[in-house]
Parts: C-alpha cells; structure tokens; sequence
C-alpha cells in the first residue's frame, strides 16, 4: 500500500471518529424527537474536500454503519422486514453517506474556498433532509401516530409532519454545519 493511501486511510478513519464522537455531543433535543449535535457532519465533509468525492462517500458510508448501530433499536418499532430495510437505508445508510459527497464543489470556479464550503456542505446537508423526509412520510408517520408518540402527529397531514419533525431539527444542525465547514482554515481543505 502507498503512503498516501495510508495517510488517506488513517485520516478517514480519525475524522470518521472524530464526528461519531461529535453526533454524541447533543446541544437540543426538538420537541416531536431528532437532536442537533455539535458540527458533527463537518468531519465527513472535510473528508471530501480533502481527499476527495470517492473518500468522503466511503467515510460517509462507514459513518452511516456507526450511526445505524447506534441506532438500531430505533429500528425495532418498524412492523415488517421492508419496512426495516428502508428505515435503515433512508434514515442512516443514504443520509449520512450522502454528506461524503460534499467535495464535488473543489472544482468550482470560485474564489472563496470559504463560500464553496458553505455551497458543499449546504447541498449535501439538504440531500440528507430529503432522505429523512422521505423516510419519515413513508414509514415513521403512521408508526408515531399508531403508538401515540406525540399528539402533533394527529393533527397533520403524513408529509406536513415529516417536514417539521425533521426541519425542527435538522435546520439548526445545517446552520451550525455551515458555520464550521467556514469557520476552518483554508488548510483543513487541503492535502
């Protein structure tokens, strides 16, 4: 294995580390559930700016793997085998990789390494909206509403709840995102 590689690898797996400790470290909790965490999708995003789109998706991938077994028992309220292949995939597999995709803007034609980072991270912070937004219409509407988790549930429609129980939370979590991937120094984008 080249040295590159390994300085790569090992850099992918400390910043992996890094934002599985950041998404620990929970500054609110949203009132219909979700937390804003303290710039854990940053990581991932440096990852790709750093190394690359191929990089950051792998990192983003062993990530979403973390974040699953960190959440599996969330799982267990899913009635049906599909209904937990898709829970897994739209709330944690797709999401969390997605944020790996965030370098696709080094090429940009634009000055500011700042302002590319801001565009990444916002571009790849709303596919993970969608992702849980869809998720949550297709399955975790119904499932809160049967079990009475909250009566906000019961006064909506599927999709007006999917996207407040998820902006609620994840608005913040963007913001807070973006302030960080500005905040670093242009170094930290850099090999």
């Amino acid at each position: 294995m080249r040295k590159t590689n390994i300085i790569s690898l090992t850099e992918s797996a400390v910043l992996v580390a890094f934002a599985t400790v950041l998404s620990m470290i929970k500054l609110w909790e949203a009132p219909l559930g979700g937390a804003v965490t303290l710039f854990s999708m940053v990581p991932i995003i440096v990852i790709s700016y750093r190394r690359g789109i191929m990089a950051g998706i792998l990192s983003g991938l062993c990530y979403s793997f973390i974040q699953l077994i960190l959440g599996v028992s969330n799982l267990s309220y899913i009635p049906s085998a599909f209904g937990v292949i898709c829970g897994a995939l739209f709330d944690y597999i797709v999401p969390f990789t997605v944020l790996g995709a965030a370098g696709f803007v080094r090429s940009l034609p634009i000055a500011s390494h700042k302002l590319r980072a801001a565009l990444g991270a916002l571009a790849v912070c709303i596919l993970r909206f969608i992702s849980h937004f869809a998720v949550g219409g297709f399955i975790w509407y119904e499932i809160t509403k049967n079990l009475g988790w909250n009566e906000y549930v019961t006064t909506v429609g599927t999709w007006t709840y999917s996207f407040v129980y998820n902006i609620t939370y994840l608005l913040p979590e963007i913001v807070i995102c973006i302030i960080g991937v500005v905040l670093l120094p242009k170094k930290f984008y850099e090999k």
